[in-house]
């Protein structure tokens, strides 16, 4: 028998399919303003993001949050939006990577090969 069915949403910015609760709703609220909405229930036009720091700079970059809501960001909603991705991204298994350790892993690709004997 299969398991139980776990909802997908699509992050507006990378435009990967990850699990409903691997991702952060972003909701336009019926009175103005824009704000993260960890349960997922709060009311107002939502869009989904992926909890790492390339999904927003990417969202930003490309406008991609405003077309999802029909909002323009300000800047108060955008520091906003970072400081709750970031307390998010501790605990996602998704967003737990380090920018400089995958800058690291990229500068150097032979240096796990530099032992190997011909």
């Amino acid at each position: 028998m299969a398991g139980k069915h776990k909802p997908q949403r699509t992050c507006v910015a990378c435009r990967q399919a990850l699990p409903k609760r691997d991702l952060i709703r972003i909701v336009r609220r019926p009175e103005g303003g824009v704000s993260a909405d960890l349960t997922g229930k709060a009311p107002g036009r939502g869009a989904y993001i992926g909890p790492s720091r390339e999904c927003l700079a990417l969202a930003f970059q490309r406008r991609a949050l405003e077309r999802a809501l029909g909002v323009a960001l300000s800047d108060d909603d955008r520091a906003g939006l970072e400081a709750e991705l970031y307390r998010r991204r501790e605990t996602c298994p998704y967003g737990g990577g380090s920018a400089t350790t995958d800058a690291a892993a990229e500068t150097e690709p032979g240096a796990a090969t530099t032992d190997e004997t011909d």
